[in-house]
């Protein structure tokens, strides 16, 4: 038996496919951080969720997590290149003094 699939791709770019009446969210764009595809279910629910509107709020939060970590990550990795560049100047400080 076929399984029913719709994929809605909405004005705010939010992409949900509905596969058999229920939802998965789709957060390939953000796999740097550990997105994928997912499904929609409420915590404590193995299952993804039937409710559009559930969905909707389910989604948001999710897409709200993954954005936090892109961010977080883009911090980390502006702290990182910033310690290299000061580590560089003190060995060549070093250097320049012996």
């Amino acid at each position: 038996m076929a399984t029913k699939r719709r994929r809605l791709k909405r004005d705010d770019n939010r992409i949900i496919e509905w596969r058999s009446g229920r939802a998965y969210g789709d957060f390939r764009a953000y796999t740097d951080v550990g997105g994928s595809k997912m499904a929609l279910a409420e915590p404590g629910k193995t299952w993804a969720t039937t409710d559009e509107a559930i969905a909707a709020v389910l989604y948001d939060a999710e897409l709200e997590r993954l954005e936090l970590a892109r961010r977080r990550r883009r911090r980390l990795l502006r702290l990182r290149r910033q310690v290299d560049r000061d580590a560089r100047a003190v060995i060549l400080l070093r250097n320049m003094t012996t």
